[in-house]
């Protein structure tokens, strides 16, 4: 196994190498893609392959079945439930806002009534 200076995959991508070159497919091991995106005009595809696929793959059962302990959900329901909790919070924050506004309301009138007519008029400080 050698180390070059760029990797080629003819018509599909041109970059750096940073890793070791195999002599057969076979010694890369299992292959866990993690995420694809789209860059510029083609597709970057973020992997992990051979013994650290096995352990990412392990680590991210773990942290989902975490999540999904935490959300008293199903696995596969995961995205689904913080979906909704995003949505209720935001609406929750909403009404908060709305309610605080309106506390501000009933304490300024609060204030206003407490206070003495001076003339025709209450002044609050």
């Amino acid at each position: 196994m050698g180390i070059s200076a760029s990797s080629r995959i003819d018509d599909i991508d041109l970059n750096a190498c940073g890793g070791t070159h195999v002599e057969a497919t076979g010694q890369i091991g299992g292959l866990l893609i993690r995420g694809m995106e789209r860059v510029r005009q083609g597709v970057r595809v973020e992997f992990v392959c051979g013994l650290r696929a096995a352990v990412t793959a392990r680590r991210d059962l773990a942290t989902l079945t975490h999540a999904a302990t935490a959300l008293s959900v199903g696995r596969l329901d995961v995205a689904e439930a913080v979906d909704r909790l995003l949505a209720e919070a935001k609406a929750a924050n909403k009404a908060r806002q709305k309610l605080t506004e309106e506390l501000a309301g009933y304490h300024a009138a609060s204030l206003l009534h407490q206070q003495p007519l001076q003339g025709d008029r209450r002044l609050v400080r």
